[in-house]
């Protein structure tokens, strides 16, 4: 569980950076 926080927090953060390309590699490493 401590693991998929970690990663929630650093996708949100990655997406608040950039939400275009932040999400489409989040999406794609998903």
């Amino acid at each position: 569980m401590r693991s998929a926080s970690m990663r929630v927090t650093f996708w949100m953060n990655t997406v608040l950076i950039e939400p275009d390309a932040s999400t489409m590699g989040a999406i794609s490493v998903r």
